[in-house]
């Protein structure tokens, strides 16, 4: 684990992404407990990356979890399979768990496009749920661009 000194004397704890330049650019991580947004044209590897930051957390032992806006898990798992970095074996021991997120809308009985603030409040409470719920440590959501 990855930690920096602030000026207060106290650590910081870093994530580590698994991708070592980014890593480095970084200087060891992602500060812990920040939100970070992954931009970029279609076709970037904005998702390449988050699923490699995902299985390396996994392999860690963190819980992990990616929640798919757009593209089908069942899609997803198809592109990503052939990485050198994935690892099925994760999947089956519940360290890394994908969710299509059209499945929780039909849960919550959501079928509009747009959605009026008090059905968006239901659905962050939901999406809170389930990471508690999996004691997830790394979550990303693929595209946060569609949900909003």
């Amino acid at each position: 684990m990855a930690e920096e000194v602030l000026a207060s004397g106290r650590s910081r704890d870093r994530c580590i992404t698994g991708i070592d330049a980014l890593d480095n650019i970084l200087d060891g991580g992602i500060p812990r407990g920040n939100t970070v947004l992954v931009t970029g044209s279609v076709g970037t590897g904005k998702t390449t990356l988050c699923m490699e930051f995902l299985v390396h957390g996994a392999l860690e032992g963190e819980n992990c979890l990616f929640i798919s806006v757009t593209e089908s898990c069942d899609k997803l798992m198809n592109n990503i399979i052939p990485y050198e970095f994935f690892e099925e074996r994760l999947i089956k021991e519940g360290r890394l768990v994908f969710i299509d997120m059209p499945v929780i809308y039909a849960q919550l009985g959501l079928e509009e496009l747009e959605f009026e603030m008090e059905e968006v409040d239901v659905l962050i409470d939901a999406l809170s749920d389930i990471v508690t719920e999996l004691q997830t440590k790394r979550l990303v959501i693929d595209s946060i661009t569609s949900v909003c």
